[in-house]
């Protein structure tokens, strides 16, 4: 078999396997976890400041997220001990079998940082240009930021 054929091969196992229902192991949350949960989290660093603010429903059977107004999509994990979500520039993160014990968010942002810049170039003796004196500059640079996810339960 060659390897674009097994590579398909792979993928239409995966493609089955998960049509199929998941064994209750791999179910999204605990039948006490079973619920909706609203969340909001101030990104500390950002500038503007970032809020991850939304709600998760567990299910038996799936989970339904949201930041802010974007629905979010489930994508592929890095470990099947965890699923994922996509919402936007926003990822949430939990644990399939404990998905409040210790579930997490990223989020792409900006930040104010500190740059060294030069101020002054000169040639040396060998006619290589070098900095001789810096400056310090606030800048703002795109960054990923990540945290804990607190989750409180919606009575």
């Amino acid at each position: 078999m060659g390897h674009a054929t097994a590579h398909r091969g792979v993928a239409a196992l995966l493609l089955l396997a998960s049509c199929r229902p998941a064994p209750s192991s791999l179910s999204p949350a605990p039948g006490d976890q079973y619920g909706t949960y609203r969340f909001s989290e101030r990104v500390a660093g950002s500038s503007p400041l970032l809020v991850v603010d939304g709600e998760l429903t567990f299910r038996a059977d799936s989970i339904e997220a949201r930041v802010g107004e974007v629905a979010c999509l489930p994508t592929v994990p890095r470990d099947f001990r965890q699923f994922t979500l996509e919402c936007g520039t926003v990822g949430l993160s939990f644990e399939r079998a404990d998905p409040l014990r210790h579930p997490t968010w990223s989020a792409e942002g900006t930040a104010m940082v500190q740059e060294r810049v030069c101020r002054r170039r000169e040639l040396d003796r060998f006619g290589v240009e070098r900095c001789v004196e810096y400056r310090n500059e606030r800048a703002l640079k795109a960054r990923t930021f990540r945290g804990e996810l607190h989750p409180k339960a919606v009575p």
